[in-house]
């Protein structure tokens, strides 16, 4: 029985280690040295049509309008292809004509499937909570839906797929299983072989399809995933063996998966336990009858055994065996067995020989396995570690550069390198300090071309030697990454601000000479008009020339309003709007405005009403732009009231003591949609050429901003068939009280 104990210990360690994911990261680094070696071809069932970077320069918008993917689809569906699958974010909004379009084509190709996923919220952030977000409804009406949600493992990188997720009051596959007609909904996962190289998927690029230039008896009746490949668009996912992979090209690796029977699964822990707890039993007691010679002979065979086993259930069945717990029990088994034959002092130094080979072989595999490039080198600068990440940057291997000095592969500038002395302080609270800020600095490849990465530099001191021999050494540690294509939307989008600012600046002060030098013939124009309108040198004698003359003077008024807004416009833009303040009655300014629109509301028979007390408060501000914001509300009630209807203007005194004026109608509505956006300058709800009303889409803009000027709000509520009212409010520091005009008067 006492044999036993060491072997029971050892399995109970690697079972609690084993439950509590400590093999989980050599877990998976042992399924992806098999998928490496267990290469397959895909089927070629799936087709994948990529966004890539040829696309986006052939196709020079972005986002791209809707109606490009309902052309796509069309062409598409014209092929012949049996499924399209679309892992394309259509959940909100784009333009009417496109949404429709796009709608459309989705309702004559119903073998469509649009992607739903999982994302995080803004309110449960903090707290873990996700929702599964759709496609419009507009889309989703005629369309199948799949799901597009991966998960991470704690490493980051995507290993498994979903068969389905709850979505609504239902269940819902996911996309690969839809394309693989494995529809039936799901919670369970598998994992993806990667062993099917991507390769050898069939891809064609979405612009070529656009432009009809493919092969389309290569693509009849096999299904298709559209999807972006391009890097610059973001939807990459860190994976094993290829380091990352697009969206659209994981589904298609799912996919495979689950038509090639590879949906690999992993075999539970009690099985796994059972056989780790036989090892202990039946190999553990031999070790102390043996040498330790046998022991590691055992190990060997038990490891040996452990790792063809794994590769031949991965391999045949799509089964994934966690071999480690098999491993380390046999390993841990000899480790106690030797170690409850040793002293004291022997068993100390043993642990701690495994506790720094541990500790070593996790430091070498973080470096090794870093995408950054980490180049080691000693007080002197002679390189003595240079990781994987370097050499695929610079293109040197390892063994040319070790023994190097530091600056023959890298321009360091050693000024920001701290010294020995400085080094020994800072070390004070700890083993390793980065005293250097990044840098950016520019390396020749082996290949003599010249990159772009950010540097830092650090220090750290490591002890070496036991004992009386034991010394702390510093080294020099230099971490650098690619920054071409960084730098390279930097200065593109350095120069589109550019760009930009330069085209309004040229904009602005073309409007504003154009709109002066309109308005001085246009002056003249309505003067003379007015003259031949009024008869005001004689009789003209023909009563069409009067109409004539009339109709002239109309017109010349309104391209002058026109003209004046233009002109108000540029000076908003051009931070030039300066206020002539002075003291408005609202009881003479109100009935002013209310004459401007009667004209026009008498031939359009509607009713005017006025809500101003006698002893309407008096307000500081310019009048000329309060009394323009008031005559754009009244002529766009008339203007949007049918006959029979009634427009009201009030004044009142609020709570707050301020001042709020509000316009009224009965008129058509608009719809809550569109109340944000009235406010932009241009915007009109029915924006055709052929709409029932006209105008310029500037006169609520203005309003808001000369409201803005006196530190006021504009607030806006409408029922589409009922009526708008636009509130003014003015705040109470702008209102003058009736006591302080008279005393005013008096002084």
């Amino acid at each position: 029985m006492k044999r036993l104990i060491p072997s029971l210990i050892a399995f109970l360690i690697v079972a609690a280690a084993y439950v509590g994911g400590a093999f989980e990261p050599l877990e998976h680094e042992l399924m992806d040295r098999r998928f490496e070696t267990l290469p397959r071809a895909a089927s070629g069932g799936l087709v994948v049509v990529a966004i890539d970077p040829e696309s986006l320069r052939r196709i020079d918008v972005w986002p791209w309008p809707r109606q490009r993917h309902a052309e796509l689809i069309d062409r598409l569906r014209a092929s012949g292809v049996r499924t399209i699958a679309l892992d394309i974010d259509f959940s909100s909004r784009s333009t009417p004509e496109g949404d429709a379009a796009l709608a459309e084509a989705i309702r004559r190709t119903p073998d469509t499937i649009l992607p739903v996923f999982r994302q995080r919220t803004a309110r449960f952030a903090t707290e873990g909570g996700t929702i599964l977000t759709g496609p419009n409804a507009a889309f989703a009406d005629h369309a199948m839906l799949g799901t597009v949600t991966v998960l991470p493992e704690a490493d980051g990188r995507i290993r498994r797929a979903d068969m389905g997720d709850v979505y609504g009051s239902g269940g819902l596959p996911s996309m690969a299983a839809q394309l693989a007609g494995r529809a039936l909904p799901s919670d369970e996962t598998f994992y993806i072989d990667f062993g099917i190289r991507p390769e050898t998927l069939p891809t064609i690029s979405y612009a070529d399809v656009l432009e009809g230039r493919f092969d389309r008896a290569a693509i009849a009746g096999k299904a298709v995933i559209v999807g972006a490949t391009a890097v610059e668009l973001g939807d990459e996912f860190p994976v094993p063996v290829y380091r990352s992979l697009p969206g659209p090209v994981l589904q298609a690796l799912a996919y495979e998966s689950l038509v090639q029977g590879r949906a690999i699964q992993r075999l539970g822990p009690l099985p796994i336990l059972v056989v780790a707890f036989l090892v202990a039993a039946l190999i553990g007691p031999l070790y102390v009858r043996r040498s330790w010679r046998w022991g590691a002979a055992a190990f060997a065979a038990v490891a040996g055994a452990s790792l063809g086993g794994s590769y031949f259930a991965q391999a045949q069945a799509a089964i994934s065996l966690d071999v480690t717990p098999w491993i380390f029990t046999a390993l841990l088994c000899l480790i106690l067995d030797v170690v409850v034959q040793v002293e004291h002092q022997a068993r100390e130094l043993i642990q701690k020989g495994l506790e720094a080979l541990a500790k070593g072989a996790m430091l070498r595999g973080v470096v090794e396995d870093s995408f950054d490039g980490i180049v080691i080198t000693d007080e002197r600068g002679v390189i003595e570690v240079f990781n994987r990440g370097a050499a695929a940057l610079l293109g040197h291997e390892p063994g040319e550069v070790l023994g190097r000095h530091i600056e023959s592969i890298l321009p360091v500038p050693f000024s920001l390198v701290p010294d020995a002395a400085q080094m020994t302080a800072a070390a004070d609270g700890g083993p390793s300090v980065n005293l250097a800020s990044p840098c950016e600095v520019t390396v020749e490849t082996k290949d003599g071309n010249a990159l772009a990465v950010e540097l830092v530099t650090s220090t750290s001191l490591i002890a070496t030697g036991h004992g009386k021999r034991a010394r702390r050494r510093r080294v020099l540690i230099f971490t650098f990454r690619d920054i071409t294509d960084r730098k390279r939307a930097q200065d593109a989008q350095r120069q589109a601000m550019e760009e930009a600012m330069s085209a309004n600046r040229a904009k602005s002060e073309f409007l504003a000479n154009m709109s002066h030098e309109l308005r001085t013939p246009l002056n003249a124009i309505i003067g003379f008009s007015e003259m031949l309108k009024d008869e005001l040198l004689g009789p003209i004698g023909e009563k069409r020339y009067i109409e004539y003359a009339s109709d002239i003077h109309d017109s010349g008024s309104h391209l002058r309003d026109l003209v004046n807004d233009i002109l108000d416009v540029s000076k908003i833009e051009a931070g030039k709007l300066e206020l002539a303040e002075d003291m408005i009655d609202f009881a003479r300014l109100a009935p002013a405005c209310l004459r401007i629109v009667s004209r026009r509301a008498a031939d359009m028979n509607i009713r005017l009403a006025a809500n101003v007390p006698p002893d309407a408060p008096v307000l500081v501000g310019d009048e000329r732009l309060i009394k323009q914001s008031m005559v754009n509300l009244l002529s766009n009630a008339v203007k949007f009231t049918g006959a029979g209807g009634t427009v009201t203007l009030a004044v009142a005194r609020e709570k707050s003591g301020g001042v709020s004026v509000s316009v009224t109608d009965t008129g058509i509505g608009i719809a809550p949609e569109h109340i944000p956006n009235l406010t932009k300058p241009f915007y009109q709800v029915d924006g055709s050429l052929t709409r029932n009303f006209e105008g310029t889409g500037l006169g609520l803009y203005l309003v808001s901003k000369f409201i803005q000027a006196h530190e006021g709000s504009v607030k806006i509520d409408s029922t589409p068939g009922e009526g708008t009212t636009v509130m003014l409010r003015f705040p109470p520091r702008r209102v003058i009280e009736a006591t302080e005009i008279a005393c005013a008067a008096v002084a």
